[in-house]
């Protein structure tokens, strides 16, 4: 970031007016669901299986986090 731009990285942009609250809410749901089963899983497995779990358990905690940016963004914006 510098005075003149800002560059962001991202995987995906979209207007908030295309976001369903109930999509996100549903997603986030999902996400922690899956976190809970990937995490008991974890503990369970070794070796190379182990390793695929918890590349599967960065992914839900990313589909968590995107679902709860999404739902702070609806949120700023209903709040003003």
């Amino acid at each position: 970031m510098t005075p003149e731009r800002c560059t962001v990285l991202a995987d995906e942009a979209m207007p908030l007016s295309s976001l369903d609250r109930g999509q996100i809410e549903e997603s986030f749901k999902a996400a922690v669901a899956e976190i809970a089963g990937l995490e008991d899983r974890l503990g369970k497995v070794q070796g190379a299986e182990r390793d695929l779990v918890e590349i599967e358990l960065k992914a839900a905690e990313n589909r968590r986090f995107v679902a709860e940016a999404k739902r702070t963004a609806l949120e700023a914006t209903t709040a003003h």
